[in-house]
């Protein structure tokens, strides 16, 4: 056997077991959590860094879109980040797009 040939055989074995391991890492992460959708004042408050009050409040004021359901409000993961964007607000647990 050649030195070059031996030289292909352990970079094929090298590039194996390296396919292999970050194959294994990558199943052992958990998957990331969903992001939600539709969330409730309270939770929206949260996301916003402020209370349920002063959401009803904006919703109310027509600075956040929400859509009642019951006696309580949905708002839209999409009116959320347009209102933390138009109002230069972070949006806690804000994910990379």
């Amino acid at each position: 056997m050649t030195a070059d040939r031996a030289a292909q055989l352990l970079a094929a074995v090298v590039r194996e077991m390296v396919d292999d391991a970050v194959a294994t890492a990558l199943a052992r992460q958990a998957a990331p959590a969903p992001v939600r959708l539709v969330y409730s004042t309270a939770t929206a408050a949260e996301l916003l860094s402020l209370s349920p009050r002063t959401v009803r409040d904006l919703i109310r004021d027509g600075k956040l879109v929400g859509h009642r359901d019951g006696s309580d409000w949905r708002i839209t993961r999409a009116a959320l980040e347009d209102y933390a964007a138009r109002f230069d607000r972070p949006l806690a647990g804000r994910r990379a797009s």
